[in-house]
């Protein structure tokens, strides 16, 4: 079994450069610009469904875990194993899994937050200031 979807609403810029040039302004004039975005339909998780909420939430919680280790969630099979990424540097901070489905139409990508306390606590503040400031 693997997780379900149904059809979500999303919005995005109908111009990067359009999207980029209002955010600069914003941030270097503290001024606002008009910014024309597109609604567009795209398959999104079924948050309704317990078992799709069920395997999305074991691959939050192993974004800060390995295989094998004793905080892993295992996920169903119809996912293959997980890609990890910035397991090398035990400080960088910025860590997770990408997970794949058997038939590679559907990618979850799972990062993990911020720690309070451990190796990656000095750089997770960093990671998190400069994730909000790519997502604004």
């Amino acid at each position: 079994m693997s997780v379900r979807t149904r059809p979500t609403t999303v919005f995005r810029p109908r111009s990067l450069d359009a999207l980029h040039h209002a955010r600069l302004r914003s941030l270097h004039n503290q001024e606002s610009e008009m910014v024309e975005w597109d609604e567009l339909i795209v398959s999104g998780p079924d948050v309704e469904d317990r078992h799709t909420l069920s395997q999305l939430a074991r691959m939050s919680g192993n974004a800060y875990a390995l295989p094998g280790q004793k905080n892993w969630y295992e996920v169903d099979a119809a996912w293959n194993v997980s890609f990890p990424f910035g397991w090398e540097d035990e400080s960088d901070g910025f860590r997770g899994h990408v997970f794949f489905s058997s038939d590679n139409s559907t990618i979850v990508l799972a990062i993990k937050g911020t720690t309070l306390n451990g190796p990656t606590s000095k750089k997770d503040k960093f990671n998190d200031n400069l994730s909000e400031a790519t997502l604004s």
